[in-house]
């Protein structure tokens, strides 16, 4: 299977649990159990890393936004000059391995936030897909990673009802957002328990209770 974060879709392009669809005007589609209308922010850059095989693929720059609903990521990539020319991409929590955030300490030295999930390949490798959004010096990273630690560990809480008693104490501690006590020089990562590869299958679970 390939699931390349991000990819162009267009009004009436048939359901898809991997990718989100848009309406006339190429915005993402809502669902149900993304909750009220999520916060966007700004992303002057969006790349996609598979780290498997070291290569850096870049998605879209200036006019990109994100936003984290009550089930997902979602990505829009603008990819030229039209409302059309747009790349969208939703990255659905049961399928988040690791939060990644770095804080900017100048210019040359913008902020991101990463998501990174695993996949099972054609080959049956397992390969781990990155999308790094590099965010606005309005946003603070570490606040928007915080934030969807803990939306995915509430998320993860009510979907999956045979989690370890494990698994389930680190996701509890996780709805507590606190800083991590050493923030790393490249990338600190914040990472999630309980995830699961990337399938049309695990798009949605159902709903405990």
């Amino acid at each position: 299977m390939v699931y390349t974060v991000m990819a162009t879709r267009g009004p009436g392009d048939a359901l898809d649990a991997l990718y989100p669809s848009v309406d006339a005007k190429f915005t993402i589609v809502g669902e149900e159990r993304d909750g009220v209308e999520p916060v966007w922010h700004a992303a002057s850059a969006v790349r996609v890393d598979e780290k498997a095989g070291g290569s850096d693929a870049p998605t879209g720059a200036a006019g990109s936004s994100f936003a984290m609903t009550d089930a997902r990521v979602l990505i829009r990539a603008s990819t030229g000059t039209k409302k059309s020319d747009v790349a969208v991409g939703h990255v659905r929590y049961p399928w988040i391995q690791e939060v990644g955030y770095h804080r900017s300490t100048g210019a040359d030295d913008p902020g991101v936030v990463q998501f990174t999930v695993h996949l099972r390949g054609d080959d049956d490798m397992i390969v781990r897909r990155s999308v790094t959004l590099e965010v606005g010096a309005k946003d603070d990273p570490r606040t928007i990673a915080l934030q969807a630690a803990v939306k995915i560990a509430d998320y993860r809480l009510a979907t999956t009802p045979n989690m370890s008693d494990d698994k389930r104490w680190t996701l509890a501690k996780l709805r507590t957002p606190k800083p991590p006590l050493r923030e790393e020089a490249e990338l600190t990562l914040i990472r999630l328990p309980g995830s699961v590869h990337v399938s049309p299958d695990t798009a949605i679970p159902v709903t405990v209770g």
